[in-house]
């Protein structure tokens, strides 16, 4: 089985992917991390800009086409 984990943080975005025998074994098979500063935008403007908020979703789907 494949796994995907997605941590959407303040500052960067991390996709992990890993193979599982569904007991214990996990084995990396992918990853993307891209830097965003999307807390630095919100510190500044109070909320995240359309602009930032365009780059993140596009942070996502990079991650998910590197990974098919």
């Amino acid at each position: 089985m494949i796994l995907a984990a997605l941590d959407l943080g303040s500052n960067s975005f991390h996709l992990l992917v890993a193979l599982t025998d569904g007991i214990s074994e996990l084995s990396k098979v992918g990853s993307h991390k891209e830097v965003l500063r999307l807390g630095s935008v919100v510190q500044l403007h109070g909320q995240l800009t359309d602009d930032a908020f365009q780059n993140a979703l596009g942070c996502v789907q990079r991650s998910a086409a590197e990974q098919t």
